[in-house]
């Protein structure tokens, strides 16, 4: 996962939606931002309903690259996928043709679902840290582990030394609304 892609997913996850004005006490401000990052929270977890659409998008691309051979229907066989995947498409529909993504993006709707996968699991360092997300420890935990060595070093070791544990899906699988609290 790039820095680029760990901040969109913390600046989506953990937003503040709206800031009191600079007068306002500490206190007041602690509160709109807790407030404000529960809201931001909520309205994620009913987001579960992007993952089949990133789903289906990267299914359709392995399948037009794969199964479908000259003379094919390759307009039948992505709006099978697309329908059984995410939403069913209108009769008449050719989503293939006009979707612009699907050639030269080649299979980068799974690196969606797998930033998105890792992005959850780092996020749970903040979550159980005792300032949250304004935690200096494990602030500096993400600078040195993460940022500090940039692609000097394999990305999964970076995740590892910032997880301090190996990588788990499970809290990519909690965000989308799959499996225990």
């Amino acid at each position: 996962m790039s820095l680029a892609e760990f901040q969109a997913e913390a600046r989506r996850r953990h937003a503040v939606l709206s800031l009191p004005p600079l007068e306002t006490s500490p206190e007041a401000i602690n509160q709109s931002v807790t407030n404000a990052m529960a809201q931001a929270n909520a309205a994620l977890d009913r987001l579960g309903a992007l993952q089949p659409e990133q789903v289906s998008f990267g299914l359709m691309d392995l399948a037009l690259h794969t199964q479908v051979r000259p003379g094919g229907d390759a307009v039948k066989l992505s709006n099978k996928l697309l329908s059984g995947v995410f939403l069913p498409l209108a009769p008449g529909t050719a989503f293939a043709a006009y979707f612009g993504h699907i050639v030269g993006y080649e299979t980068g709707y799974y690196g969606y679902a797998w930033a998105d996968a890792i992005a959850a699991d780092m996020a749970t360092v903040f979550e159980q840290a005792p300032d949250g997300y304004f935690d200096r420890g494990a602030g500096q935990r993400l600078r040195r582990e993460i940022y500090e060595p940039g692609d000097s070093r394999d990305v999964a070791v970076s995740i590892k030394k910032f997880l301090g544990r190996p990588q788990s899906i499970k809290p990519f699988l909690r965000k989308v609304g799959i499996g225990a609290e």
